[in-house]
């Protein structure tokens, strides 16, 4: 009933019944978009209004990304880091704003015949709270430490901080032992890279194939300029010369440190008026300040072409 009222029919025919439970597995072609997608079941998905039929997006949501997970569906995020659209979208799309897309979008499916009726309401949206601008939810590269990988010593880092709370840390006030104690038992593998532009910066490099360049002789390099310049040198306007030399016959090698790994999770890019943080893509992941992608592209252009 609040369909036909929202829509204006006058008549409404019913052709079908049937359950939601049925409609699972059947695939449907997307309006657009020369690709298929496939009905899954969500519980986040409510019956009090629509048709309880929504769009799932693995690569912009939390809810969709974990029921995308389980579905085994890929986090597709054709938005880059500057909130406009890549090249994977169809071309009247590419390169444009995904709020100025939003018009065009609702205008070609209008045009095509798939959508029926459309109307703007007023709802809660996450906004930063530093530019006070709408968040977009993206599904980026993020780097995170294995805290249950075995070390060489038999160890896992899990285990020795649980012991350093145990016996080798004071708190003042005491009880912040046991949140710590609770934070380390029961978190999963932890997150390092943050979108945000201060901070220290993960000491890896975005190489021309997109690949990430980190090895211990350029962890201890980076580590050692900032030893001597303090954390602004994470910002040099000319990426560490010291690398060149550390890192000129390890170029080809992945980062060998097993406590170390790459994954993706669910995180958030700001789209305020400066340029927003590089979405955890690699090198441009941030456990804080980092250099700018720009360093970050000539550092790795120099080392390779030093080691050709």
């Amino acid at each position: 009933a609040k369909v036909k009222a929202a829509v204006g029919a006058e008549k409404v025919e019913v052709l079908a019944e049937t359950d939601g439970a049925k409609l699972v597995g059947l695939t449907y072609r997307h309006p657009f978009c020369e690709r298929e997608g496939r009905v899954i079941g969500g519980e986040h998905v409510t019956l009090e209004d629509g048709t309880g039929l929504v769009h799932t997006a693995p690569g912009h949501g939390d809810e969709d990304w974990r029921v995308g997970r389980r579905e085994g569906l890929a986090a597709y995020c054709p938005v880059r880091d500057d909130g406009t659209y890549d090249d994977t979208v169809p071309e009247w799309l590419r390169g444009m704003n995904i709020w100025d897309a939003n018009p065009m979008v609702i205008r070609h499916l209008t045009e095509s015949g798939h959508l029926v009726h459309h109307m703007q309401f007023n709802h809660s949206y996450p906004h930063d709270w530093r530019s006070k601008t709408p968040v977009i939810f993206r599904a980026t590269e993020q780097w995170f430490i294995g805290v249950d990988r075995t070390m060489k010593n038999g160890e896992t880092l899990r285990g020795l901080a649980k012991d350093a709370v145990e016996h080798k840390v004071r708190f003042v006030p005491e009880w912040g032992r046991n949140r710590m104690r609770g934070m380390i038992e029961s978190r999963p593998d932890w997150c390092l890279s943050r979108q945000r532009a201060w901070g220290l910066p993960i000491p890896a490099f975005k190489l021309p194939d997109g690949s990430a360049f980190m090895t211990p002789a350029s962890v201890r390099a980076v580590a050692e300029v900032i030893r001597q310049k303090g954390s602004d040198a994470g910002s040099p306007s000319h990426p560490p010369r010291c690398l060149r030399a550390t890192t000129h016959r390890r170029i080809r090698r992945r980062p060998r440190d097993c406590r170390w790994r790459r994954s993706r999770s669910c995180s958030t890019s700001s789209t305020c008026g400066s340029r927003p943080a590089a979405a955890g893509t690699a090198c441009c992941a941030r456990a804080g300040r980092a250099f700018p992608p720009s360093c970050i592209w000539k550092a790795a252009t120099s080392i390779a072409a030093g080691s050709s």
